[in-house]
């Protein structure tokens, strides 16, 4: 059992602990997780018939009729839905880190508008957010960070 004085020298360690490198892997974690999801073509949301079977989330949205004919004139074919069309809104996904938090975002002012209105436009893809397998991920490395912390406590 810890007595006081262990106890304070775990929140000494805790409140000075360098959780830097901890969050840059929380961050990679996160965006990876959004990056491969919706490649698959995965929605974070579940539609009514999803909810009823318990699942956590489902396909995207087809494209409406009038953009997958201009899509399937300029660009290979992507099926599934998969917000894919030139790459260069997920590339341009990225984790900032600080010495106490971590922002995952966009790098530019277009590319982060172009996952707004596929967030949130006329036929919303949910696709900006943590998984349930992401957050298994950063419970680990939480834990691991915190065993290595008081390794001899």
């Amino acid at each position: 059992m810890l007595n006081f004085y262990d106890t304070l020298r775990m929140f000494e360690r805790l409140a000075s602990a360098n959780w830097k490198p901890t969050l840059k892997r929380i961050g990679e974690a996160i965006r990876d997780s959004i990056q491969t999801k919706t490649a698959k073509g995965f929605d974070s949301v579940p539609r009514h018939r999803e909810i009823k079977r318990g699942t956590t989330g489902s396909r995207f949205s087809p494209y409406t009729k009038v953009y997958k004919n201009w899509k399937a004139r300029n660009f290979p074919p992507a099926v599934p839905v998969n917000l894919y069309r030139t790459g260069e809104m997920l590339k341009h996904l990225s984790q900032q880190e600080t010495d106490k938090e971590c922002v995952v975002g966009f790098t530019t002012t277009i590319t982060a508008e172009r996952a707004s209105y596929n967030q949130t436009g006329r036929v919303p893809r949910h696709f900006f957010d943590v998984s349930k397998e992401a957050n298994a991920q950063i419970d680990v490395i939480v834990n691991d960070f915190i065993n290595q912390l008081f390794k001899g406590i």
